[in-house]
């Protein structure tokens, strides 16, 4: 089952479209016309042979008016390396190429700088002698996504920040970006309870990559501002990451106990 801190990544690019038209023009340099769109495609792939593979997630971005297709972004979500992986990329990248033929490109994650050092060498057993450079991936991680710097910055980058405070709570448990980025979110919402959404839907994600002791922490940050009207859930309404993780130190304090009593009574 994948891990929360796999899954936020992903949850973070389908909830905000404009953090992928970001990433495309800062990392890969594409020039796109004013009007635009991003549309999430079938990931699933399946050969003759009856064989599924899948890719995290496939995103179009397409010409708004004629719904031309741009550029196609598979994105990976890399936790660390995985010696096949390179292989099943390319099998990715040929799939998505000929079912949309435009310009295709691979995004990778990287939850860590050692898994992004991996990722982002180019597969030179393909095509060799050709530009072995270019089939290399794109490489998103801590190290070049930076923190949220402001509450501003977060405001008017809503996308980058979240996905930044994401990746840096996974990498080194940072709160200040966390906190700028609910505060923007929530300032920037139409209404309170748009933004008590907000703050939930984020606390959700994560929930689940913080330790319970920094979660709880940054619970007490958001509640020190009063306009937030920020008031914690029971484990039991909690977001599912956040539950998940208090279900899961329970049962293992449950089993501890269980074992203990049993070596007792040995």
């Amino acid at each position: 089952m994948p891990s929360p801190l796999h899954e936020a990544p992903l949850c973070a690019l389908r909830e905000y479209p404009d953090l992928l038209l970001h990433l495309v023009q800062e990392l890969l340099g594409a020039a796109l016309p004013p009007q635009v769109r991003v549309r999430e495609q079938p990931s699933c792939f399946v050969e003759a042979a009856i064989e599924e593979y899948r890719a995290d997630a496939v995103f179009l971005i397409e010409e708004a008016p004629s719904e031309q297709a741009l550029l196609a972004i598979i994105v990976e979500v890399q936790r660390q390396p995985e010696k096949d992986k390179p292989y099943r990329w390319l099998r990715y990248a040929a799939r998505v190429h000929d079912d949309y033929r435009c310009e295709t490109h691979l995004l990778v994650i990287a939850t860590d700088e050692a898994t992004a050092r991996w990722a982002q060498r180019p597969i030179a057993t393909f095509l060799p002698g050709r530009g072995a450079a270019g089939n290399a991936p794109v490489v998103v991680s801590p190290a070049n996504l930076p923190k949220v710097a402001s509450i501003e910055e977060a405001r008017q980058q809503p996308g980058p920040a979240v996905l930044a405070a994401l990746l840096h709570a996974g990498a080194d448990g940072d709160l200040e970006g966390c906190y700028r980025t609910l505060r923007a979110l929530h300032e920037t919402a139409p209404s309170p309870e748009d933004g008590l959404d907000r703050i939930w839907w984020l606390l959700g994600l994560l929930g689940g990559i913080l330790p319970l002791e920094r979660f709880t922490e940054l619970q007490r940050l958001i509640m020190m501002k009063p306009a937030m009207n920020f008031i914690p859930r029971t484990e039991f309404d909690s977001p599912p990451y956040y539950r998940g993780k208090a279900e899961g130190k329970a049962e293992g304090k449950a089993e501890g106990k269980a074992e203990g009593e049993a070596k007792g009574k040995a």
